[in-house]
């Protein structure tokens, strides 16, 4: 991190909204980072927090979703509200494979490329998808059940 600038906080909410500036994919990544203080390390170091935190989460809560990944869900998806297409989104299936296969390698950029699916695209389903899964227990329980396959 630059000395000059004040790091991002840790908060979920404002590492929901870095996720979604870079993943909305406009404006150079590095610009992107140098205006928050942060370099590539620092970020794969709180994204890496960050997403740890979320999976934590996940495990911890089986009835339901867990407020942590509520509040990144729902930042996230208010940060990409203005970027977000009308492209074909993922099943809860499909979404749920993935899932697993970054929870699995821990390596969310491999898993996306081996299954075959875009960063945007996988995005654009977990907002859908967790949003869906807070008012609906059989989405929920579909999701988890490709988890567990």
């Amino acid at each position: 991190m630059s000395a000059d600038r004040e790091p991002l906080p840790l908060d979920i909410r404002a590492y929901a909204a870095l996720a979604a500036t870079l993943a909305a994919g406009d404006r150079p990544r590095g610009a992107i980072l140098a205006a928050r203080g942060l370099d590539e390390a620092a970020w794969e170091a709180l994204d890496r927090h960050h997403q740890e935190q979320l999976s934590r989460a996940m495990d911890d809560d089986a009835d339901g979703v867990p407020p942590l990944v509520a509040a990144y869900a729902e930042a996230f998806a208010a940060a990409r509200a203005r970027t977000t297409g009308a492209a074909a989104l993922l099943t809860i299936e499909r979404f749920g494979d993935a899932t697993r296969e970054i929870q699995r390698s821990g390596d969310p950029t491999a898993a996306l490329a081996r299954l075959g699916i875009a960063l945007d695209d996988f995005l654009r389903a977990n907002e859908h998808w967790t949003s869906r899964m807070m008012s609906d227990a059989e989405v929920l329980r579909r999701f988890r059940a490709r988890l567990g396959a």
